[in-house]
């Protein structure tokens, strides 16, 4: 479910395509990590990061919808998209009406959880990063593990022959 929210907010110009591609790419390379660890008798449970990096997207994710308006986000960047999600700079236009200066208005609130949304989007993106790591880790190191005792176990079998006694 997470995963088509993230594809809408691409098509809805809320989120950068190669934000959502790296968050996407990450889990499906975990689940085909967890397929295959299940295969050889591996279980992998859920991380500490991984479970940040859900917690990150689910609030990433709602930000974003709330923020959006009809035809895209609330933002006069968006004829550059990747400048976009670097700054918001609307937001500072917000910031200042809420502090007092100005009427705050709905608006105001759609640029501020934009920009809080935009935000979390990186904090998405390096947690997915750093949750996929430390999967890959967790699968190399069991998997190295195993076939070091399997090696030990089958030096133990072999029967001595007489050139070695």
């Amino acid at each position: 479910m997470i995963s088509s929210a993230f594809i809408s907010l691409v098509e809805n110009q809320l989120a950068p395509a190669w934000a959502v591609v790296i968050i996407l790419g990450r889990e499906f390379a975990v689940t085909g990590l967890r397929s295959v660890a299940a295969t050889e008798g591996l279980i992998i449970p859920a991380s500490k990061a991984g479970k940040i990096k859900m917690f990150s997207q689910v609030v990433t994710v709602a930000l974003l919808i709330f923020s959006s308006v009809k035809g895209g986000p609330p933002t006069a960047t968006r004829a550059f998209p990747v400048f976009a999600f670097w700054t918001v700079p609307e937001m500072s236009v917000a910031l200042n009406h809420l502090s007092g200066n100005g009427t705050f208005r709905f608006r105001d609130l759609q640029m501020i959880l934009y920009g809080l949304g935009r935000g979390m989007l990186w904090l998405v993106v390096i947690s997915s990063c750093w949750s996929m790591y430390g999967y890959f880790r967790h699968f190399y190191l069991e998997a190295r593990a195993r076939f070091s005792a399997e090696e030990k176990k089958k030096q133990a079998v072999t029967p001595l022959t007489t050139e070695s006694r």
